[in-house]
């Protein structure tokens, strides 16, 4: 990999006394320092400085002309029963997959026989360490397939490390929640709390979805199994306020409420719920800078967990070169595959054209070709929050790309902002740098 080590910005920090000082970070060799050569007090957090970063894998730079293998080794399948949907999210990532023919239930059982073909069974070769999700469009539209499929999954996997499923929630019944529960899932709900509106119906005012629902939550929450998703959107962002009106709709306070980060555009509708402008971008930045130093916002899964691997990466010194794309689907152990056996890019787009990666019956021949690891963008490298956001999506080009890129950036700066609140006490007013993300920006105030 290019080494990136001689990039650094200084970020101007604000004390509480309303004073200033300046501290200096290398991100691409975890180095936070301040400006007399101090390093921040780790103990803050609780945590204290490692000697070196021991343990990192190198990541794959995947691009065209750098293609990857996909493994036998597989640790997370992500299981594609086609796009079809009943409802028309606004901004929805799949939209232009929507006429993909999804699989029919005829197909799983040649499915399923093919697997030890191209899988081999996780640590023990009957599911251990590995995560089977499934995914649609709406995975309860293919409804007859799922019941066909699911048990010959576990049959051969008994030992699966987790099964896992998104649905929008609005085609449950007590049927289908007693199944869910009997077959071990750990479900996603999507929905967008106070902004469901530009998802869709409110599952919870169903008058069969709606107590299926709350009886869904209800079985599995004990059990930590299920969640509330939303998105993030130029129009849904306060997100302190939306894990409270999920607490309030369920009347469960420490339900599990999370967040697909901020909206990765795909296609000319979603773009429309995307910040315009700088401006626009500073303001909803500001708000969740705020919402993170917050205890509904700190609560949401992702945000801790990002808030603290940043935490972990300065304490271990972790260099740039660890670090994979986002989503996870440029390593040789992650596959998103159909039940025809096609292999695409990702779970969001159909395995054809420039997204069909091969099929499982030749494994040799699968191949990554559409996507760019964030060491081959322009923007990456020299962007302060890359740790944070580790790429954004690796297969968007053009003003998707662009767009996604600021949005991914609104959020992260948002994240690494609240971090260094919570370790040195002090706010991030301004960065500055040689370049920051694109020619041209060597400054950015907050």
């Amino acid at each position: 990999m290019q080494s990136f080590d001689d990039i650094e910005f200084r970020l101007l920090m604000e004390t509480p006394e309303g004073g200033s000082t300046t501290l200096f970070w290398r991100p691409h060799d975890s180095s936070l320092v301040f400006a007399d050569g101090r390093l921040p007090d780790l103990g803050r957090v609780h945590l204290g400085y490692a000697d070196r970063f021991i343990g990192h894998r190198i990541a794959q730079q995947v691009g065209p002309g750098h293609l990857v293998a996909k493994s036998r080794d597989l640790r997370r399948i992500k299981l594609m029963l086609g796009k079809a949907c009943n409802y028309a999210c606004g901004y929805c990532s799949q939209i232009e997959h929507r006429a993909t023919v999804g699989g029919s239930p005829a197909e799983v059982e040649r499915f399923l026989d093919s697997m030890p073909g191209w899988f081999d069974g996780g640590a023990d070769g009957l599911g251990q360490g590995v995560r089977i999700e499934i995914w649609g469009g709406e995975p309860l539209v293919y409804w007859k397939t799922l019941r066909r499929l699911v048990p010959g999954l576990k049959e051969r996997c008994p030992n699966l490390g987790e099964l896992f499923m998104f649905t929008n929630g609005s085609l449950l019944d007590l049927d289908k929640v007693a199944w869910l529960d009997a077959m071990g899932f750990t479900i996603a709900i999507s929905h967008d709390g106070p902004g469901q509106a530009d998802r869709g119906p409110d599952p919870f005012d169903h008058p069969i979805a709606g107590p299926a629902l709350m009886e869904l939550i209800q079985r599995l929450h004990p059990q930590r199994r299920i969640s509330l998703n939303f998105m993030v959107t130029a129009r849904n962002y306060e997100v302190a306020a939306i894990r409270r009106w999920f607490v309030a709709r369920t009347g469960i306070a420490d339900v599990t409420v999370a967040t697909g980060e901020f909206l990765t555009p795909y296609d000319p509708g979603s773009l429309l719920f995307s910040p315009v402008g700088d401006g626009e971008h500073r303001a909803i930045g500001r708000v969740l800078a705020r919402d993170f130093t917050d205890w509904d916002g700190l609560a949401l899964p992702t945000v801790h967990q990002k808030i603290t691997g940043l935490f972990t990466a300065l304490a271990s010194h972790r260099p740039s070169e660890s670090l994979w794309q986002k989503c996870g689907m440029d390593t040789p152990k992650a596959m998103a595959v159909d039940l025809k056996g096609n292999i695409a890019t990702c779970q969001n787009v159909a395995a054809e054209g420039r997204h069909h990666l091969g099929n499982v019956a030749d494994p040799d021949g699968i191949r990554l070709e559409q996507a760019w690891h964030w060491s081959r963008r322009p923007e990456c490298p020299r962007c302060p929050v890359l740790p944070l956001c580790l790429g954004e999506c690796m297969f968007l080009d053009g003003e998707y790309w662009r767009r996604a890129c600021d949005n991914a950036f609104t959020w992260n700066l948002a994240l690494f902002s609240a971090a260094l609140w919570f370790l040195t006490g002090m706010r991030l007013v301004r960065i500055e740098g040689e370049t920051i993300r694109r020619p041209g920006i060597t400054r950015i105030d907050l």
